[in-house]
């Protein structure tokens, strides 16, 4: 994060003055120690407002992690979206705050259509998932409480899923609409965002 040197928030009008260094930072990276520079691999859409970044150190001499271009080929493939926000939007999808919790196969997950009237699209978004896949989620995780309904990413997919029982004993143990599918990826870990609450 570009703070002040006395740790404080900058403020809106120095970042004029300070636009050469900050892209020098984002085009160029820094150098942390004489052998590691470390360049910018992206942001979340909410780190970008809190002016927060991801720097990346490849170690190409000794392979010891892997390098920009397998990283980003790990995340997904991005290149049918062409638009160039919407495209940094995609990649800023791996980066949000989340925690991993079990791996969902392919072969259990299914992408349905949209309920759609009229023009209005009614389940944008949301999708649904078998109550065995919560229960070992709280296992897991160590929830004491059972909730109903996770905000989710999932391979290239992002929204909400909701407790189907009916899912139970069916092949199918997580429903996706195509809404939520933003971009190709085969990471089939569920990670989860946020759990509904009980109101107070």
């Amino acid at each position: 994060e570009i703070r002040e040197e006395t740790g404080e928030t900058l403020q809106t009008n120095y970042f004029s003055s300070l636009r050469w260094k900050i892209d020098n930072y984002l085009c160029d990276g820094f150098k942390l120690t004489n052998d590691r520079i470390y360049r910018h691999l992206h942001h979340s859409q909410s780190q970008l407002k809190d002016k927060q970044y991801w720097f990346y150190w490849h170690d190409a001499k000794n392979k010891t992690n892997i390098s920009f271009d397998d990283a980003y080929a790990w995340m997904g493939d991005f290149t049918n979206e062409r638009v160039v926000a919407k495209h940094s939007a995609r990649i800023a999808q791996c980066f949000t705050s989340s925690e991993a919790t079990i791996r969902v196969p392919t072969e259990k997950t299914e992408i349905i259509d949209d309920i759609e009237r009229n023009g209005y699209i009614f389940t944008d978004g949301v999708g649904t998932f078998s109550s065995r896949l919560r229960d070992e989620i709280c296992d897991l995780m160590g929830f004491r409480r059972k909730f109903s309904v996770m905000q989710i990413r999932y391979g290239g997919c992002k929204g909400t899923v909701s407790v189907n029982p009916d899912l139970d004993y069916t092949e199918k143990q997580l429903i996706l609409r195509k809404s939520m599918h933003k971009f190709i990826s085969t990471h089939d870990v569920l990670e989860l965002c946020k759990i509904s609450a009980p109101r107070m």
